[in-house]
């Protein structure tokens, strides 16, 4: 017999397993659509910081109307008392699973993506929203990989809301974020940051996405965070693509990776102006 939760959601494949608990796809009955839901684990030992982490992301996501933003449709409690999270449901694959085999993407999807996700940041911030989390697992590709929403970002898990009540969310003396994607103002207090530290953990991955690994990896998460801090990006080697071309996404890099976050780019529309840019000067065109 499936599980129904709170006489509505039947479920019927479980799509994944973590530490958190598990993710299904699911059928809504009360508006017969196919949805995902997230099933917090009772058991898990930080069930508070997890539970705040739903609400955060359920009260966040649901706030913006963007297709490049994961629509986030219900948060609650089961009759077992577990919170349970209800978004749609997306069939394709994360950006992680996309650069497991350490490939560089075409150069054409991996300005898509950078467009996409910071089309979706722009709508963010604008709103006083820092993600905090930019990395390949939260970005997932939708199939189609084509056209203007196929992009999705996910998690606003540990989000910052400036000005809001969101902000008291960082546990003290925990690493909130992933070393290899964080910005070096969030390695020395995460509750100082700002958009900016998005616009930096983007263009990290933007560097992936162009090369195929990250910039900085080393044998500790210390060693990663002393590289972000102070260890220049490496430059591109693309000898496949012309020299101007290179030189472009060189510069894009430059903007959303400076260290002294002061010297950052500061809003990420200065960057899908960059990509539009590129678009139209070269033979590179979206989807």
């Amino acid at each position: 017999m499936t599980e129904v939760i709170r006489g509505r959601y039947q479920l019927i494949d479980k799509l994944g397993q973590g530490g958190f608990g598990s993710v299904w796809r699911a059928h809504d009955s009360t508006l017969n659509r196919e949805v995902a839901v997230k099933v917090l684990n009772l058991a898990n030992e930080n069930q508070e910081e997890m539970v705040a982490r739903f609400k955060t992301e359920s009260q966040v996501a649901s706030s913006f109307e963007h297709q490049n933003i994961l629509r986030v449709y219900d948060f609650g409690q089961d009759e077992n008392g577990r919170c349970f999270l209800v978004s749609e449901l997306l069939k394709g694959v994360s950006l992680h699973e996309k650069l497991k085999s350490k490939e560089p993407l075409p150069i054409e999807l991996a300005l898509d993506i950078l467009y996409q996700v910071g089309s979706a940041l722009e709508v963010a911030h604008a709103q006083k929203t820092v993600h905090r989390d930019i990395k390949p697992p939260n970005i997932f590709l939708n199939q189609p990989m084509k056209g203007p929403g196929f992009v999705k970002l996910l998690d606003f898990g540990i989000a910052k809301v400036i000005g809001g009540k969101q902000e008291s969310l960082t546990v003290t003396g925990q690493i909130m974020g992933t070393p290899h994607y964080m910005s070096p103002e969030q390695i020395v207090n995460i509750k100082l940051v700002d958009h900016r530290s998005d616009i930096y953990s983007l263009g990290i991955v933007f560097y992936q996405m162009l090369t195929g690994v990250v910039p900085f990896d080393d044998e500790s998460y210390f060693s990663i965070m002393r590289h972000q801090m102070q260890s220049p990006m490496p430059k591109l080697d693309l000898p496949q693509y012309s020299l101007n071309l290179v030189n472009e996404l060189q510069e894009i890099l430059k903007l959303m990776t400076h260290k002294d976050v002061r010297k950052r780019v500061s809003e990420i529309k200065e960057i899908l102006s960059h990509i539009e840019h590129i678009w139209h000067a070269h033979s590179v065109s979206s989807n």
